[in-house]
């Protein structure tokens, strides 16, 4: 039980870092893609 929280906990650790380097990345891309402030969204 203790190793399947671990394993669980890490997991979400992983999962956090993954998704708030996502965002970092697709911040700096939106504003490298349109450097004028207001500018439509790539989507």
């Amino acid at each position: 039980m203790s190793r399947v929280r671990a394993f669980a906990r890490r997991h979400a650790v992983v999962l956090g870092i993954v998704v708030v380097a996502a965002w970092i990345v697709a911040i700096t891309w939106m504003i490298m893609a349109n450097p004028v402030p207001g500018g439509g969204s790539p989507v």
